[in-house]
């Protein structure tokens, strides 16, 4: 996909070709004639050295003159494959030869004119070490045309026309003369795209599943003639481990929603509005800010600058691992990069229990807890809309989603008829799922000591039996000698 930002085939080769047909079309012979009336030519093959370099803000734009540049500073591009054609002309030691040649390159459309003429595949090459390739040509007129460039290019050099070997022409300061190793510095607008990881702000440690992603994607410097047509970039997520934030939940949060900026190469802020750009889902997994004709518009002046593309992400589950992959896609004419980051979550399993004489811990349902970032307790927590956590049966609660780092863990109602702990304890959250050594904390609870209430039965009954019948005997007695004394008297 990488094709000219314009869709052109063709351009002024002059300028494509950094000046270098210009002064092909404009040769005069050189001083040394031979009976054809062209300045001598000598051997029969030279080279062509082709240095492949981004364009820049400050890239040179002079025409090139077919020789090396000397202390050239571009940044080179390596993996550029040229391929280089042979134009079918009468010999380039006869006259009849140059003046196909500048027929050629004064045609409406040099590069159709050179086809028409016939061309013969000699060879290609490839750029490395710096952008740089070369290639050993007998004398001829070559169309040289860039074949394939790495996915960050915007757009493909147009095809240019040189002559092995190349003439200096009666304006250079070493006047006509031969170049027998021509040198062409094409250049290619490229754009690059980074993503990262933003550190959560305060209101967003609040929320241990939040992650907020940064995607930036650079605006290409373009050549004279060429458009910014398209303006894309996505984030793309596993729909099953994140979900994105809408900006109504953002706000209900009190955290900032995902959002789109603009900087010039100098740096300095473009002035971005609503009409210049739609940020929306694609699917499940995708997050886009596409830019309009407006937009487009901006960019184009603020070519060398960047656009950043910050994405708010939920986390819904979590690999084992806890590492979780999140890419991002841009879009640039017809250039499409991606590339990816990570981050890593973790979670937090609490096992609430009671020790027996007969089992070391058995489990308690009921208990509650919540989790702070501080010891005091004032920054509570919350993840997937909750902040306070129940153990259920089997005395486990799982907190889903944490970031990495240490918190403090309080216990805020006991189980039924155990006592209430209410201690603020530090725990270690690690990457990945909690596991029976890992992401785990146990947290004992002692029963409500009883105490002893007057017996009911026993000993006591026994005593009050005992003391009801030695009244019944006394009675029994005293009535006795009250009847024995009464017949004595009688």
């Amino acid at each position: 996909m990488n094709t000219s930002i314009s869709k052109r085939v063709t351009a002024a080769i002059g300028a494509l070709a950094l000046g270098i047909l210009g002064a092909v079309a404009v040769t005069a012979p050189a001083s040394a004639t031979t009976p054809n009336g062209i300045g001598e030519i000598t051997g029969q093959s030279g080279s062509l050295t082709i240095h492949k370099y981004e364009r820049t803000a400050d890239s040179p734009l002079d025409p090139g003159t077919g020789e090396k540049i000397p202390g050239f500073t571009g940044i080179g591009l390596d993996g550029v494959e040229f391929t280089i054609q042979k134009v079918n002309t009468p010999a380039l030691t006869t006259t009849a030869g140059w003046d196909a040649v500048e027929a050629i390159a004064d045609a409406a459309d040099p590069v159709a004119a050179a086809t028409t003429a016939g061309l013969t595949s000699v060879t290609t090459v490839t750029t490395a070490n710096g952008g740089v390739a070369t290639a050993t040509l007998p004398y001829a007129l070559y169309l040289v045309t860039e074949t394939k460039s790495p996915s960050t290019v915007t757009d493909a050099a147009e095809p240019f026309l040189v002559t092995i070997p190349f003439p200096t022409g009666p304006d250079a300061e070493n006047p006509n003369e031969w170049i027998y190793d021509v040198h062409v510095y094409p250049k290619n607008a490229v754009t690059d795209l980074q993503k990262t990881v933003v550190a959560p702000t305060a209101a967003e440690l609040a929320y241990g599943d939040l992650v907020r992603w940064q995607i930036v994607a650079d605006v290409p410097v373009l050549a004279d003639g060429e458009e910014l047509s398209e303006f894309v970039v996505r984030d793309q997520v596993d729909p099953a481990q994140l979900g994105f934030v809408t900006d109504a939940q953002a706000t209900a949060f009190g955290v900032a929603p995902s959002a789109v900026t603009a900087t010039t190469a100098a740096d300095a802020p473009v002035a971005l509005v609503a009409a210049d750009y739609s940020i929306a889902p694609v699917g499940a997994n995708e997050y886009a800010v596409t830019f309009t004709e407006a937009g487009l518009t901006k960019l184009a002046g603020a070519q060398g600058g960047a656009v950043t593309f910050t994405v708010l992400t939920q986390v819904k589950a979590i690999p084992a691992n806890g590492v979780i992959e999140n890419d991002a896609i841009s879009v640039v004419n017809d250039s499409e990069l991606t590339t990816s980051t990570t981050t890593t979550v973790g979670q937090l399993r609490v096992l609430k229990y009671a020790k027996t004489d007969t089992n070391p811990e058995v489990p308690l349902k009921g208990a509650k807890f919540k989790l702070f970032l501080d010891e005091a307790g004032t920054k509570p927590v919350t993840v997937a809309g909750a902040s306070e956590w129940t153990t259920a049966d089997g005395g486990q609660l799982t907190i889903p989603a944490l970031r990495p780092g240490t918190y403090w863990l309080v216990e805020t109602a006991a189980p039924a008829g155990y006592v209430l702990d209410g201690a603020a304890r530090q725990v270690q959250v690690a990457a990945g799922r909690a596991t029976t050594t890992v992401n785990i904390v146990k947290v004992e609870n002692e029963q409500v000591p009883a105490w002893e209430l007057p017996l009911t039965g026993g000993d006591g009954a026994l005593w009050f039996g005992v003391g009801g019948a030695a009244l019944v005997a006394i009675t029994v007695g005293a009535a006795a000698l009250i009847a024995r004394r009464a017949k004595a008297n009688a």
